[in-house]
């Protein structure tokens, strides 16, 4: 049971239910951005009047998680992580898919970005010319866009979706809910446990 009326009170409750415990920051951690991910999904229904599914706010809230463990680590601590890809027609007929396995990542944003180039790699090799990618980062659209500045390990990767995206007549770059992009992830999935190239 959660105690209070107002966040302040409610904070203040929980910092001494369960400051003492031995995982306290943890916890903390996830109540922050448990909150966080609350509030994101409230503006997207006042501001674009689009209603979070409440299975696709807790697959964000894991992967966010993920990264603040993953952020906590060692500098430059790299983990494997895989990425795929699945190509369509601009009807939705299916034309391909792929992935590749245990691609050194630092974060999963750097994750996103690998899937990203891989993508616009097969793309290239597959003769195709006009292309929309859906990535669910909108974060990494607008590092994309130029409306918020890249980190520093992303560059090298997206200095060669640069000179990637000079082989294609059209590149558009999308933001599609995680919920619908369920397949690319399960493609992530297979070849990060499978490891190698897959298409």
């Amino acid at each position: 049971m959660v105690v209070g009326e107002d966040f302040l009170e409610c904070w203040k409750w929980l910092c001494v239910k369960y400051g003492e415990e031995m995982k306290a920051s943890d916890f903390m951690r996830w109540v922050v951005a448990g909150l966080w991910r609350i509030w994101k999904c409230h503006n997207i229904l006042v501001f674009q009047n689009i209603e979070a599914e409440p299975l696709a706010a807790i697959h964000l809230l894991k992967q966010q998680w993920e990264e603040m463990v993953v952020s906590d680590g060692e500098p430059g601590q790299q983990l494997p992580c895989g990425v795929g890809w699945v190509a369509r027609d601009f009807v939705g007929i299916f034309k391909g898919v792929g992935g590749v396995g245990n691609i050194p990542c630092v974060s999963s944003i750097m994750a996103e970005v690998e899937a990203m180039r891989v993508a616009m790699l097969a793309c290239v090799e597959r003769g195709f010319q006009y292309i929309q990618l859906e990535i669910d980062s909108q974060v990494l659209v607008d590092m994309i866009h130029g409306r918020l500045q890249p980190k520093g390990v992303l560059d090298g990767i997206l200095w060669d979706i640069t000179l990637i995206k000079q082989q294609l007549e059209v590149v558009e770059f999308l933001y599609a809910p995680r919920a619908h992009n369920v397949v690319v992830h399960l493609v992530a999935s297979y070849v990060t446990r499978m490891g190698g190239s897959h298409s």
